[in-house]
């Protein structure tokens, strides 16, 4: 996994050569939640005073985690370590709303949710406390 993590999770340059080969990385389809992290870090509307914040980012690595544990058949195995955030965010929001974004396959069928399979790729869960 070390490869992949690198370069703030874009991975490693891939090396094609042709003049692109500076553009072009190795990045693990797992890996989103890191590439995002990284750029929130440094963006301009960045706040380091909570009171000044409209919107707060809790860094969860899910493609990582969801990787490790994909061939998990112990659901609730499976799920604690998203189920612990989700009960921390639950008690520590101050009151407000959490937008979640999940895989298809961490539901299944779970929710009563039909999709086609081109569908079944993300769903955006929004939970208002």
């Amino acid at each position: 996994m070390c490869p992949h993590v690198a370069n703030n999770g874009l991975g490693q340059p891939l090396h094609r050569g042709g003049g692109d080969s500076e553009t072009w990385f190795a990045t693990h389809q797992f890996i989103a939640e890191m590439i995002f992290h990284a750029r929130v870090k440094n963006h301009p509307c960045r706040t380091w005073e909570p009171n000044n914040a409209d919107i707060f980012y809790v860094p969860f690595y899910g493609g990582l985690y969801a990787s490790s544990v994909f061939r998990e058949y112990n659901l609730t195995k499976r799920d604690e370590l998203a189920v612990r955030l989700v009960d921390y965010m639950m008690v520590n929001d101050g009151g407000g709303e959490a937008t979640v974004e999940i895989i298809y396959w961490h539901l299944g069928e779970q929710l009563g949710i039909s999709c086609d399979l081109v569908t079944k790729q993300a769903l955006t869960l929004v939970q208002t406390y």
